[in-house]
């Protein structure tokens, strides 16, 4: 899934049975070429080499990603997001490599292998003597840009920086310690919404200073909207119209769902915007009579295109039902780089809504009947994977399920029977892993990783108000308590830490679990079950 889920703005609406187009207003701005510059610092203490058969691998806490391509050295990768201003059009990115320090002068590397499918393993893939006999550096560039999106109202450009420069046939490894990055952009057309409400402003620049390395170019970039509302303080004077338009007020949350349904939500719609925060409640049959589509999916996503452009930015829109309900788009993507075709639901389709100077974004550039053909399709739908809206979707399809799912929000929003406030600031982690190291693999992966990749994200690395507890897996998958984190993660210690809490710090509020799980259960540890039951 990851593969799928790695302008003058044009959209139809049918409006009292008359289709009228609307397009987006557009700024000319008299700049020339302009750049910004980062510099990418490190240092050999922060990685480790391990052994592997013949081979050597190097590591880093701070990242769980490698080179990506198979038989040729695997080294790890740094993936960094850089915010551009408005507008701005990418033309070239340069590398500068300074501080080269030589890490060893005779190592050979483990080649990359296939990503794993979390099935079965793959046959060990020799290294590519075409690379490995080569005299030339590897990789051939420090850095690459990856991915090129408009998220949450501003332009994102991610590199993924390789800082190391390896001779293969020499097998002499080196590190360069400061690499600096030039992005060279020219600035065009700046497409603006008509509104926004200042919450969500803010709130949307928020999430972009936590996500990029250089936050402090957002002082200097304007919002994209021709208007930014005060929050407004008496929410039941607001007058909120379904359909989006230049007139009365702008929602922050919209919940869709079907008129069955309607009158359970309506008491969520209330308690929202009796809170703050002004909420609007729209059906799918309203939707399908009033905005075309090839599907009612697209109907929908119009609907949310719509609003996108006259509300603006980082909306919160909960999909009220299950698929029988809120209709999922069916993705296409390879499947973890294996040219085996899978196709999956996938709920980006109703958030990525955006994409600058694309007159119809519809996930279907090439007009078939598969949408989101990206990444190792060639990208041939055009799938930008920006994030416009924030999606949630709640899975019920009747009134009593309706009901729970409502009432569990408002009483936990209201912390309702919760004498002890402060727990909503402990943190448990569950990591169980998924590959481990033996032969032929050249890295574990699984939870310890990955939560050391999320620990070091701006919003958990930087709160120290946080307390965390971590259940790891026995990472080297055998009988000896060799796992990294607080306590083992078994069956026990998860229901005790999840029911209990733990002394010392209390009840768990976030619980980030890495693993398999189902409608009834959740992984714990499960490839360890079968490794020790052989």
């Amino acid at each position: 899934m990851k593969k799928l889920i790695n302008a003058i703005f044009v959209f139809a609406i049918l409006a009292a049975n008359a289709q009228i187009s609307h397009s987006s207003v557009a700024q000319i701005v008299p700049q020339g070429p302009s750049q910004i510059s980062y510099s990418f610092e490190t240092q050999t203490t922060d990685f480790q080499t391990t052994t592997e058969g013949a081979y050597q691998i190097v590591k880093t806490d701070q990242s769980r990603s490698y080179t990506s391509l198979v038989g040729s050295p695997q080294l790890p990768v740094f993936t960094k997001k850089l915010v551009l201003p408005a507008g701005s059009i990418v033309t070239n990115v340069l590398i500068n490599n300074q501080n080269e320090e030589l890490i060893d002068s005779n190592i050979l590397l483990y080649p990359t292998q296939p990503p794993g499918n979390w099935v079965s393993s793959s046959s060990f893939v020799a290294p590519d003597q075409s690379v490995y006999n080569s005299s030339a550096a590897y990789p051939a560039s420090t850095g690459v840009k990856i991915a090129d999106e408009v998220s949450q109202g501003y332009h994102l450009v991610t590199l993924e920086i390789c800082p190391f420069k390896y001779i293969p046939v020499q097998k002499r490894l080196s590190l360069y310690r400061t690499i600096n990055i030039t992005v060279k952009y020219t600035v065009g057309s700046i497409e603006y919404q008509e509104k926004i409400t200042k919450f969500r402003s803010n709130l949307n620049k928020e999430w972009v200073a936590s996500n990029v390395a250089n936050p402090q170019l957002l002082n200097s970039i304007a919002v994209t909207a021709k208007n930014v509302l005060d929050t407004p303080t008496e929410t039941d004077k607001i007058v909120l119209h379904w359909k989006p338009s230049k007139y009365g007020d702008v929602p922050d949350y919209i919940i869709i769902t079907n008129e069955t349904l309607k009158p359970y939500f309506k008491v969520l719609k209330d308690y929202k915007t009796k809170r703050g925060l002004p909420t609007l409640l729209v059906t799918t049959e309203q939707i399908y009579a009033n905005y075309s589509g090839v599907d009612n999916a697209e109907k929908i996503r119009n609907y949310l295109k719509a609003a996108h452009y006259y509300w603006g930015a980082g909306l919160f829109v909960l999909l009220a039902g299950d698929t029988d309900v809120i209709p999922a788009r069916i993705g296409y993507y390879d499947f973890e780089g294996q040219s085996k075709e899978e196709k999956m639901s996938t709920d980006l389709y109703y958030s990525d809504v955006y994409k600058p100077n694309t007159t119809n974004y519809n996930w279907n550039a090439n007009g078939n009947s598969r949408f989101g053909e990206s990444i190792n399709y060639g990208n041939v739908d055009g799938v930008e994977m920006g994030m416009e809206n924030y999606i949630g979707r709640a899975p019920i399809n009747n009134a009593e399920e309706s009901q729970n799912f409502i009432q569990k929000i408002i009483t936990y929003e209201n912390l309702t029977g919760v004498s002890d406030k402060s727990y909503v600031k402990n943190m448990l982690f569950l990591g169980s892993y998924l590959h481990h190291i033996n032969a032929g693999e050249a890295t574990s992966v699984g939870g310890q990783p990955w939560h050391d990749y999320l620990g070091n994200r701006p919003f958990l690395f930087n709160n120290s108000a946080l307390k965390i507890w971590k259940l790891y897996d026995d990472y080297l998958g055998n009988a000896v308590n060799t796992f990294i984190g607080n306590e083992e993660l078994d069956k026990v210690n998860t229901i005790d830490r999840m029911n209990n809490g733990k002394s010392g710090i209390g009840k768990f509020h976030l619980v980030s679990h890495f693993d398999h799980g189902g409608p009834f259960g959740i992984g714990v540890s499960g490839e360890m079950w079968k490794r020790r039951s052989n």
